[in-house]
């Protein structure tokens, strides 16, 4: 697994100056001196920086699947704003694997279309009463 990441996004978290440590405590990228490293406890989280790297960020640091050491969130953000997600290879490529796993990804949080069904009516068909 750590091969994996290694290779699609060491490059991507050296230009940006940002450290990056997996799961595993494998060190993938060092940060430089005065750069924050990214501490994800999940594997799931990495798998979706390649996918959408700005959502997979902010969930997985609220949501506390991610830590910072070295700098605070903002550090990290800076930093990672100066790759053009829309030109890296390693994103374009990422973006690609969406149409493949997102149904994966839905079933794995539970999400059908019966349960969506029924998250709209709860939500959106509130009658005239309102």
């Amino acid at each position: 697994m750590n091969s994996f990441f290694r290779s699609c996004l060491r490059p991507v978290f050296r230009e940006a100056g940002v450290g990056l440590i997996t799961p595993s405590g494998a060190e993938l990228v060092v940060a430089p001196a005065d750069g924050p490293t990214l501490v994800f406890a999940r594997w799931r989280d990495m798998f979706r920086l390649l996918i959408s790297p700005e959502l997979a960020f902010c969930e997985a640091y609220a949501k506390g699947h991610m830590t910072i050491e070295g700098g605070q969130v903002y550090d990290a953000m800076i930093r990672m704003m100066r790759i053009n997600a829309t030109q890296s290879r390693v994103f374009l490529a990422g973006k690609g694997l969406i149409t493949l796993t997102a149904p994966l990804f839905r079933l794995m949080e539970g999400t059908t279309p019966r349960k969506s069904k029924k998250n709209v009516h709860a939500h959106y068909d509130l009658g005239n009463d309102f």
